[in-house]
Order: C-alpha cells, then sequence, then structure tokens
C-alpha cells in the first residue's frame, strides 16, 4: 500500500505554526484540510479507492468529514486508533492530565499566549489554536454531536448513512486518552453496519499492553498488531 502522513495546519511539519493569529478549528479541518488532503493524494497516486486512518482527536475530524463529502472518494474503510468523542473516565490520571492540565494549565495558556501552547507546558507534540481547543471542550462534554459553526449534527448523519467498514482500536494500557469504554462508545454512537472494536493487549493475545502513543509507535507494532490491521483491510477489500 501507500501510504499517505498528512499533517493537519500548524502542525507536525505544516507552516506556519499555530500561534496567537491562527483563527481555524475543526472546522477548517474537516471542511479544508482534509478535502485538500485527499484531492492531492489522488493528483499524486490517481487514486479511486482509499482507507483512511486516524490516531486520537482525527478520527473525530475523519468521521465528519466522511458525513459531509463522501461522495469525492471512494473510502473502502476507516481505521480508528484510539478514537474517542467524550472522555467519560474519571480517575486520578484524568485530574491530573484533563482536570488540571488541559483544564487549567490550557485556559491559563490561551490567557498567557492565545493559543495552547502544549509544547512549551510539556503537554503535548503539537499545540492548539483558541478555536479547536474551545470547540474540542464542547464535543467531548456533550452528547449530541454538533457542529459550532455551521450547526451540522454529525452524530445524526453518520448513523443515517451507510458508511464503510470501520476498525476501532485501543491499547490495553491506555486508561484515559483512549480508554476502551469510550472508544467503543464513540464507534457505537453512529451504528456502523459494518464495524468492529478492539482490545490491543496481553489480554486479548497481543505482546504488550500498548499507550495512547505507542499504540502507533512501538517497535513491535508492525509484528504484532500492524499484522491484524493488515489481515483486516484485505478481509474487507
Amino acid at each position: 500500500y501507500d501510504v499517505f502522513v498528512c499533517d493537519l495546519r500548524g502542525r507536525g511539519k505544516s507552516e506556519p505554526r499555530i500561534s496567537r493569529e491562527s483563527t481555524f478549528g475543526n472546522w477548517e479541518c474537516i471542511n479544508v484540510d482534509v478535502p485538500a488532503m485527499l484531492a492531492k493524494i489522488q493528483e499524486i497516486k490517481c487514486a479511486k479507492e482509499v482507507w483512511l486512518g486516524s490516531h486520537s482527536w482525527g478520527g473525530n475530524i475523519l468521521l465528519p468529514w466522511y458525513s459531509k463529502y463522501s461522495e469525492t472518494a471512494t473510502v473502502k474503510g476507516i481505521i480508528n486508533f484510539a478514537t474517542r468523542r467524550r472522555v467519560t473516565k474519571r480517575s486520578l490520571e484524568w485530574l491530573y492530565k484533563l482536570g488540571f492540565g488541559w483544564g487549567v494549565m490550557g485556559r491559563y495558556s490561551l490567557w498567557k499566549y492565545g493559543y495552547l501552547n502544549a509544547v512549551r507546558l510539556k503537554m503535548g507534540g503539537d499545540n492548539e489554536s483558541r478555536k479547536t481547543m474551545e470547540e474540542i471542550n464542547v464535543w467531548i462534554n456533550t452528547e449530541d454531536w454538533i457542529d459550532q459553526v455551521d450547526g451540522t449534527n454529525y452524530g445524526d448523519k453518520l448513523r443515517s448513512m451507510i458508511k464503510p467498514p470501520i476498525l476501532s482500536i485501543t491499547g490495553g494500557g491506555d486508561h484515559l486518552l483512549g480508554n476502551r469504554k469510550d472508544v467503543e462508545m464513540t464507534l457505537n454512537e453512529i451504528h456502523p453496519q459494518d464495524g468492529e472494536f478492539r482490545i490491543i493487549g496481553k489480554e486479548t493475545g497481543f505482546r504488550n499492553d500498548y499507550d495512547h502513543i505507542n499504540l502507533l509507535t512501538h517497535k513491535q507494532a508492525v509484528q504484532d498488531h500492524f499484522v491484524m490491521i493488515l489481515d483486516w483491510i484485505k478481509s474487507k477489500s
């Protein structure tokens, strides 16, 4: 397979970097960035069929994109790594990372810098714009999945449409950001006709209890659950 790893604007190697002047959020990612990425891939490869993959919040960009623009590309299937829309798990880890970190320090960062300066505050590898952070805070805390810009009810749209096969996985050691209950709830929220949820950990026969990051980056991932993912893709082809 030809694999393209795309950076959303201001993240990864994308420039300009997120700053106080960044006015974009989830809406721009869904309606501008992802369509542009897929158009470029189709230009490079003349690809008529694609498999889409996402990690964490990226799934909450891809699924809304699909609800609006599924006719622009033939999506054969979607693989979501530790994607959850809502965070329902409450624990000491939640209190430290989300309650204090994302909540208290996040608001401080918006006041001081005008955006979430996650890199400087050692809260993550990429910064986030004010608009993105505000939109995320709404989506993770409300039952209805509604776009704050154009009013689209993504939950209703996704539930009512035919969707490609969706594989949703999370690590056995991911207890907060990819909590198994929240990841499975996100999959069930859209009522997939062909959906599968799997925990990637020792309890289910894999080599490691992967966490939120090394689910993708662990040196054994290629020989472990990536094989399973390739088998799933072949079974849906």
